[in-house]
């Protein structure tokens, strides 16, 4: 039975929170002129779901209901700020969550697991063999099945068996869908400037803003993920004709942690402008060392959230039990 949370109601109320959208002026100090450059704090929307994964979750919310599973089995990493929002999430809403972890049970929890845990979501621990086959449809089916749940592909991708579908329908506008909703509130907030920049892993987020975008505005993809070319063959075959351009990071593999990245970031701390270690800082670090392409030109950075990640490589991020319990409240329940 699905929770009463889990109705038109409670979209309405998670869609209000991408209605709410600061925009400031580029913080830090840099040896190049920033005056026309801005920064979307997608992190300030809720202390939990910040950033982008509320938009991309409210994407999942009507074809979820129309699935007729009762719950949500999505994979993700052991910092995963995409399991991290869907358990909360589906604590708010009354959901049952799976999340289907690269990793062993023999290993202690890390910080994000243990807030998964601690919101209700069942953790399934899967080899790296076994984790490979995250993009396969069979794959996700029989999770699917085995869990009464319906599929969010990693980082709140579309499943396999329903992704082009669904992709070729994203230049409607339809109000009866809080995804579309939001991300047509996005794109009206990008609307203005010449170049919009954010950091893509999946590319999740700018295959669902991209579309909405007008025209005039071109969106630059920094790449976190070395994927040989794919992503940008993706979307050769997906947007053609629209004004984009895919820049690949100035930082290590994804992920990857070091000395040089913390100090990097607590620096960017000092200055106003938290970031997360595997999408905000590659962001940042990419754009200023690519000034040549947006300077003299009106620019959005797009603050994707994720800073709960931070506690990965041992920096502070304010989660406690008590916090978790007033952001629950935050949210109306």
């Amino acid at each position: 039975m699905f929770s009463s949370l889990t109705g038109f109601g409670a979209a309405q109320k998670l869609l209000s929170l991408c209605h709410d959208l600061e925009v400031e002026r580029f913080p830090l100090q840099a040896d190049i002129d920033t005056s026309g450059v801005s920064v979307l704090r997608l992190d300030r929307i809720h202390p939990v779901l910040s950033g982008n994964k509320l938009f991309k979750l409210l994407c999942h919310w009507q074809p979820w209901q129309g699935s007729g599973r009762s719950g949500w089995v999505t994979p993700g990493g052991v910092w995963s700020n995409h399991l991290h929002a869907v358990a909360f999430l589906g604590q708010w809403a009354g959901v049952r969550t799976t999340g289907l972890v690269r990793g062993y049970d023999d290993v202690p929890l890390t910080a994000t697991l243990q807030d998964c845990v601690d919101w209700g979501m069942q953790l399934v621990f899967q080899s790296r063999v076994d984790y490979r086959q995250r993009y396969d449809q069979d794959w996700q089916r029989h999770w699917s099945a085995a869990t009464d749940s319906y599929f969010i592909g990693e980082g709140g991708a579309w499943a396999a068996s329903t992704e082009m579908a669904l992709l070729s329908g994203l230049d409607g506008d339809d109000q009866q869908d809080p995804g579309a909703q939001a991300f047509a509130a996005l794109a009206a907030v990008c609307a203005g400037y010449d170049q919009v920049w954010l950091a893509a892993g999946s590319g999740t987020t700018a295959e669902r803003l991209l579309p909405r975008l007008p025209a005039d505005v071109h969106l630059v993809a920094v790449n976190t993920v070395a994927d040989h070319g794919a992503l940008a063959q993706r979307w050769q075959r997906l947007f053609a004709g629209r004004s984009w351009q895919i820049v690949a990071s100035s930082m290590r593999r994804f992920g990857a942690q070091s000395d040089a990245l913390r100090g990097q970031i607590t620096a960017f701390d000092r200055q106003g402008l938290p970031l997360d270690p595997v999408y905000g800082a590659p962001l940042v670090d990419t754009w200023l060392q690519h000034a040549a392409l947006w300077q003299g030109q009106s620019v959005l950075l797009i603050h994707g959230g994720g800073l709960q990640g931070r506690r990965g490589i041992g920096l502070d991020v304010d989660v406690s039990a008590g916090g978790q319990v007033a952001q629950v409240r935050s949210l109306g329940q």
